[in-house]
């Protein structure tokens, strides 16, 4: 993609059923500037299935177009949702 560092993207506080069509405009701007998909899950304090089943759906719809995207810095509250799931892989983060 571009040879400039990808800008990581910062989620707002919430990443839920309300916040999903924000998110997708966010990350959808950076991917037509020509950035790969780094999604900075840091501030992300409240997270909902329709949160989660957005992200998925998103890493892999844009990963079968050969856009490559990474999650990083998943708050706790994100590591704990995704280890309940058994998705800990998504964010690198190890099962127990």
């Amino acid at each position: 993609m571009n040879e400039k560092s990808n800008p990581q993207i910062l989620f707002p506080v919430s990443l839920t059923i309300y916040d999903v069509c924000e998110c997708e405009d966010k990350v959808q701007e950076s991917i037509r500037a020509g950035f790969d998909a780094e999604i900075n899950l840091a501030n992300v304090a409240e997270l909902d299935s329709a949160g989660m089943q957005w992200l998925m759906s998103f890493a892999e719809r844009e990963n079968n177009m050969g856009q490559r995207v990474g999650i990083t810095r998943p708050s706790p509250v994100c590591v704990e949702q995704f280890r309940l799931m058994g998705l800990s892989d998504f964010t690198g983060a190890a099962d127990d």
